[in-house]
């Protein structure tokens, strides 16, 4: 389960959406319409 280190320049919703998608639980995970819905908002601002 190791998870590469987000570095301090990334947008921080990336960096949450990011460590969203990394939950041990898939059940936590977003669903890939959430996902591409995100980055949309990111890619907005």
């Amino acid at each position: 389960g190791l998870r590469p280190t987000i570095p301090k320049n990334v947008h921080p919703k990336l960096a949450e959406l990011l460590e969203k998608c990394w939950q041990q639980d898939p059940t936590l995970r977003p669903d890939f319409s959430e996902i591409i819905e995100n980055l949309q908002k990111i890619a907005k601002e």
